[in-house]
């Protein structure tokens, strides 16, 4: 567990956020939600507060007054007055080691508890009183003034600066791989090394600059009077960042390779915190694995790293145990989850379990017959479509029913889950007790055990049509695995599922073939 990391952030009236407050897993964070939701916000609104960083645009690139929130600025425009003037708040809250210095962070927080903290505020500078109830008097409010405000950032003992950054955070966005994204990496990389490593640095380049002055002073003479200055010459102007793989500067490097060279490179710095915007951008499956092993990396070696994903690759593969769902302005975190559980996704690249957590309804199934029979079925039941109801129809991929009803309880979306009893008992029984509590999340699964398949009770709920000349298609054989004496015409739908699903779906949309009375009442349920 790193010692060193932000603990949570409240944020108030910025951007989306009206008042939140957001906690953090002490090393990996993985941030899901929907688009619009706030996930890239609450990573810049860290680097804000740690980093001093402006806004993207670098023409105002203090006028925070851009990510005011919008309610906040309507609250003064309808009623314009001092005490209605909106107010921007970010505070980032720390756990800090012993090790580290932590003594200007300490003292009683804006929640009246002792904290370590740092805190930007963008407000109304009293300084401009008078111009303000001008503009007022004058009824000339229909923005808010920022150009009376002024951007300021405390501990809690007095003013913090960026080289105060205690966690040396590095924000890594791969979404933007041009000359000023690499600028601010690069003085993000330089801002983590230590004072005394700057120090250095600078020492030793101005030292070689001393010899350069005195070489222009000899071959310009001195006559012009023109000297090299060799204060004016900063030790970040001079570095130019590469991999040691290659011989090209990382600001010529494509895309993908650039994140990956990012992400190895913040490796090697001395930062505790590392923001990745969407790590898998610009990225093949093979370089996207090679990331998320870069971002395992950083977890193993203390590093607590905040990262915003729409990749199912990487929440299987970087444990569900560190997401945190961003819904209606809070973290749903799944901590709690089984580690066993959790553990057994990781394993499972194949299964979208991104879309699972993001859709507010969903039916899984476990087959091929019932993925491509459900809209059909659905809408003979209900009257409406699956998309009509916003309901995502999803495969498991085979038999994960259990794991499946265990992240569902913790996320309380609406969840029918349609699977065999696999001509097991025990089964039904206990599938059907994980959810007895559970309002959200439903079982659909046959209690007849000769009812084994989804394929074996469509037969028997239509056995007559089956049988008759309207299907028409039968096995030589009467065994299935281990089933024996069956009907052929249930070993031909079991040994085609797809193709006869096909084939028969139409003559369960024109009502000749009934759906299942256990299937019909569980999909009723979804439109209650």
């Amino acid at each position: 567990m790193s010692n060193d990391y932000i603990s949570k952030i409240s944020l108030k009236n910025f951007k989306k956020f009206k008042e939140s407050e957001f906690e953090f897993n002490p090393n990996l964070n993985v941030i899901i939600g929907e688009n619009a939701a706030g996930k890239s916000s609450i990573l810049q609104a860290i680097d804000i507060v740690l980093n001093q960083k402006g806004i993207d645009d670098r023409r105002f690139r203090n006028e925070y007054g851009m990510l005011m929130n919008k309610n906040a600025e309507r609250a003064f425009i309808e009623n314009p007055k001092i005490s209605t003037l909106p107010k921007m708040e970010m505070i980032v809250y720390l756990n800090l080691s012993n090790d580290t210095p932590n003594h200007i962070f300490s003292g009683i927080g804006p929640d009246g508890q002792m904290s370590l903290f740092i805190k930007f505020e963008y407000s109304f500078d009293e300084n401009f009183n008078t111009e303000l109830q001008s503009l007022i008097a004058e009824d000339n409010t229909s923005l808010v003034p920022y150009e009376f405000y002024k951007p300021s950032w405390e501990t809690a003992i007095g003013s913090y600066h960026y080289r105060k950054n205690p966690l040396k955070s590095i924000v890594i966005d791969t979404d933007k791989a041009d000359g000023d994204s690499f600028s601010s990496y690069k003085n993000q990389i330089y801002n983590s090394l230590s004072i005394k490593t700057q120090s250095q640095l600078a020492t030793k380049l101005k030292k070689q600059l001393s010899f350069y002055k005195d070489d222009i002073t000899n071959l310009i003479g001195d006559d012009l009077h023109l000297q090299a200055d060799p204060a004016r010459i900063l030790v970040r102007d001079t570095l130019e960042i590469f991999s040691k793989d290659s011989p090209i500067p990382l600001r010529q490097e494509g895309s993908g390779v650039e994140n990956i060279i990012k992400t190895k490179i913040a490796l090697k710095s001395e930062s505790k915190l590392v923001l990745l915007e969407e790590p898998e951008n610009h990225l093949t499956f093979d370089l996207a694995t090679q990331q998320i092993q870069f971002i395992l990396d950083l977890e193993k070696a203390n590093r607590q790293v905040i990262l915003t994903t729409h990749n199912p690759l990487i929440v299987n593969r970087l444990n569900l145990k560190n997401v945190l769902l961003l819904t209606e302005n809070r973290f749903l975190s799944l901590n709690s989850l089984d580690s066993n559980t959790a553990f057994y996704f990781s394993r499972l690249d194949n299964l979208n379990i991104l879309q699972f957590m993001l859709a507010k309804k969903v039916i899984l199934v476990e087959g091929p017959t019932e993925y491509v029979l459900m809209d059909t079925m659905f809408r003979v039941t209900t009257g409406k479509s699956l998309a009509e109801e916003g309901i995502h129809l999803l495969s498991m991929g085979g038999d994960h029913a259990k794991r499946f009803i265990e992240v569902a309880k913790k996320l309380g979306n609406k969840v029918l889950i349609i699977t065999d009893n696999d001509g097991n008992d025990n089964r039904q029984e206990s599938l059907t007790s994980m959810v007895n509590t559970s309002e959200n999340v439903r079982v659909s699964i046959p209690e007849n055990k000769e009812h084994f398949t989804f394929e074996a009770t469509l037969f028997y709920a239509n056995q007559e049509w089956f049988e008759s000349k309207s299907w028409n298609h039968r096995s030589s054989k009467t065994e299935w695995g281990k089933h024996k004496n069956l009907p052929k015409e249930l070993v031909y739908l079991l040994n085609n599922k797809v193709d006869s699903a096909l084939e028969y779906d139409k003559s369960i949309e024109e009502k000749n073939i009934s759906v299942p009375e256990y299937l019909h009442e569980d999909l009723k349920w979804f439109i209650k």
